[in-house]
């Protein structure tokens, strides 16, 4: 009977599919795979630091002043959603290492910005020993995360950034060991500041605090700002997906109404947007990851 055929009609439909979808994921995964391979300027793995040469410091494109973030003329404190900046020119650069179970991390000195951020436990390959890289700086991409300090006394001016000094060059999270701070210096005029990063075991949320130490008689004013800068590059998996399904890539922030709010690259390139909310954070979304102020 014509009946006894639909089975097998189906089964043949849901194969072709599973293939199909097989299919879309080695694709995927080979294109991240040469991507991995290719473009990155600072590379940072499980053992990065086991046999590095304390004085390597290679080249990398860093951010200029001029797409800091600006504070209202009353000089409050900012809770503006930094628009997404443009690619800066290349300066020589002193960048420092860090590694944790979770994370590979570089730190521009100049700055103090992570510049590259490797997924340690997220493999690029199945059965694979490199981690997914998520944020980076290369010449053709940017992808980091920046901070600092704006207002009557802040660091980070349209003069230039801050540059940071570092006890080491390579800091690595030791068994046994829960967490690892990361301390920079940085003092000019009688004020000593620190810029902090504080990593935990099995964890992928990065603390960060400044320590200030005011020497002198006058009253010292600056906010903290924190900013993701991303061009708009679709990230390999996204750009060959084939057949497979669309996932959504651009930035995210907190809405007061739904808590979740999408801001694509096609409306941040018509006009820049700004946004005044209490607490809450601000992400870029791509391909099952986030990253988030």
């Amino acid at each position: 009977m014509d009946w006894q055929r639909i089975p097998y009609i189906g089964g043949i439909l849901l194969l072709s599919l599973l293939l199909l979808f097989k299919w879309n994921e080695f694709k995927a995964e080979q294109q991240v795979l040469a991507t991995a391979n290719n473009s990155s300027q600072v590379t940072v793995s499980a053992d990065a630091d086991k046999s590095a040469n304390p004085s390597f410091v290679p080249e990398v494109t860093t951010s200029s002043a001029s797409d800091l973030p600006s504070l209202p003329t009353n000089n409050s404190a900012s809770n503006d959603t930094p628009s997404i900046a443009e690619k800066s020119l290349a300066t020589n650069s002193q960048l420092i290492k860090v590694t944790t179970d979770t994370l590979g991390i570089v730190i521009d000195l100049n700055g103090g910005d992570i510049v590259q951020a490797v997924l340690l436990q997220k493999k690029v390959k199945l059965h694979g020993d490199e981690g997914f890289t998520i944020l980076d700086l290369t010449q053709n991409t940017t992808y980091i995360a920046q901070s600092g300090l704006i207002g009557l006394n802040g660091t980070d001016t349209s003069e230039g950034r801050p540059l940071f000094t570092s006890a080491q060059t390579t800091y690595r999270l030791e068994e046994g060991q829960d967490t690892l701070s990361v301390n920079l210096s940085f003092n000019k005029d009688g004020i000593n500041i620190t810029k902090q990063y504080v990593f935990s075991r099995n964890d992928y949320v990065i603390g960060l605090h400044y320590l200030v130490q005011n020497q002198t008689d006058s009253i010292w004013k600056a906010n903290l700002y924190g900013q993701i800068k991303r061009d708009s590059h679709e990230p390999p998996a996204a750009a060959d997906s084939g057949l497979g399904m669309s996932h959504y890539l651009g930035a995210a922030i907190t809405n007061i109404e739904d808590k979740y709010q999408k801001v694509s690259f096609k409306d941040l390139s018509k006009e820049a947007m700004d946004f005044s909310i209490q607490g809450g954070w601000v992400a870029m979304v791509q391909h099952y990851f986030t990253s988030a102020w």
